[in-house]
């Protein structure tokens, strides 16, 4: 191997968040490096576009022109389902130096590709070392949203028309959506991109020494005197076999060396088995029949700006004294926007409880006529929940969802129910009642 290539396939391993994630990652760790903060990401000139590859995209409130979108200023994202990027938007992203980040990771999970990402955690030299949390979700399934188009395909035909113009390509793996998790997910990412059509040494320069220049961190992402010295040691040519990252001999961070300890076996406690399944009436509190209560939950911890409050008010459901009121405002700011009411339906939050022996959950529910959604989440689905609609009518209905309405949800897992607001939606108001499993 000649020194060019040493200098160029170094894997940053240690303190450089920049692998193995998402923007969210990216933007916390050039916070990190500049003294900023998670909340106050920092401004990208037009000259330093971003985007995930395809050819819609959004800013939190509409769908826009790529084209419009990439030569504004800012962190901008642009999602492509199931259609390559064509010759405009390639041009434009080289003529406008964008860099795009492609987390084809998570675009093989949601598009059905799961077998890959499993078989890291099942075999091979990096299963020893995947603990019990990052193997649930590398073997979590995505969830398919009603409507959802998403093609690896697509998005590989895409890099390799952006690798092949010339457009700066930086590997992420968007983790910890399902079918990922950090750090292991990137060896996968590394894969992806070289059966895109990139060189093995592109790919691993899209993990090293691209990202450090893109986001300014001179220290490090080379091997060169007075850098950090970032290391690692595999057994094989990783700019021949790009599946040599696997293989670690050694691991060093900051010039000391790391000891890799092997995965500490789940000795998580098994979840706690619900028998009756009454959740609230909301008969003047808020008191659960189980769980650990209800609480606000919006996408400000995303980044957004949607608003929601819940309060127990007089008057319920078949003549019952009270019900829960749940009122807001989606706001502009975030992809996916959300604000409502979650039920933890775990001893603590987002701990799971066992319901298998439920089949639906039941609830009524009144409102100003708009739809809302109820979202499940459980552990086996990882981060991203899976959801039904239902309509607030005037007068009080009952609604039944039963668990074979959510996929695969059997309720052994359950983690959390969340009724809430959605896009389109600005100011709502809605009440609920009689929340229970049956």
């Amino acid at each position: 191997m000649t020194r060019e290539r040493l200098l160029e396939m170094v894997l940053v391993v240690a303190g450089l968040a920049l692998m193995g994630s998402g923007i969210g990652a990216h933007v916390r760790a050039l916070n990190a490096a500049r003294g900023g903060t998670a909340s106050a990401p920092p401004r990208v000139t037009a000259s330093r576009t971003f985007a995930i590859t395809g050819v819609r995209v959004f800013d939190g409130s509409r769908t826009l022109d790529a084209a419009t979108v990439l030569v504004k200023n800012g962190l901008i994202e642009a999602v492509g389902p199931d259609v390559p990027a064509d010759a405009d938007l390639v041009a434009l992203a080289r003529a406008r130096g964008a860099f795009v980040i492609p987390t084809l990771t998570v675009i093989a999970s949601a598009s059905g590709h799961a077998q890959e990402a499993r078989a890291l955690a099942a075999d091979g030299p990096l299963a020893p070392y995947v603990e019990a949390g990052d193997r649930r979700s590398l073997e979590t399934v995505f969830p398919v949203r009603p409507g959802a188009r998403q093609s690896l395909e697509a998005a590989r035909a895409s890099v390799g028309r952006l690798g092949a113009a010339g457009v700066t390509l930086l590997a992420g793996t968007d983790a910890p959506n399902p079918g990922t998790a950090h750090g292991i997910s990137l060896h996968h990412e590394l894969a992806l991109l070289v059966s895109a059509g990139l060189s093995p040494l592109e790919a691993l320069a899209a993990a090293t020494s691209t990202p450090a220049r893109v986001f300014d961190l001179a220290d490090r992402g080379r091997i060169a005197p007075g850098l950090r010295a970032d290391l690692l040691l595999v057994d094989g040519d990783p700019t021949r076999d790009i599946t040599a990252t696997r293989r670690l001999v050694a691991v060093w961070k900051g010039g000391v060396a790391v000891t890799r300890r092997t995965a500490v076996p789940d000795k998580a406690a098994p979840a706690p088995v619900v028998t009756d399944g009454r959740v609230s009436e909301f008969e003047g509190d808020m008191q659960v029949g189980f769980g650990s209560g209800w609480v606000v939950s919006t996408d400000k911890m995303m980044g957004g700006e949607s608003e929601a409050t819940m309060r127990v008010v007089t008057g319920g459901a078949n003549g019952s004294a009270g019900s829960l009121e749940i009122a807001g405002a989606i706001k502009p700011g975030s992809p996916y926007p959300w604000a409502g009411a979650m039920f933890f339906a775990g001893p603590r939050p987002m701990a799971p409880a066992n319901l298998s022996r439920f089949k639906e959950l039941v609830f009524r529910a009144r409102g100003d006529g708009q739809t809302y959604r109820v979202l499940v989440f459980a552990a086996r689905l990882g981060s991203i929940p899976v959801e039904q609609p239902f309509a607030a009518r005037a007068e009080w209905q009952e609604h039944v969802l039963p668990f074979s309405a959510f996929g695969n949800l059997d309720g052994a897992d359950l983690e959390a129910v969340l009724f809430s607001a959605g896009a389109g939606q600005a100011a709502f108001r809605l009440q609920i009642d009689g929340v229970r499993f049956r």
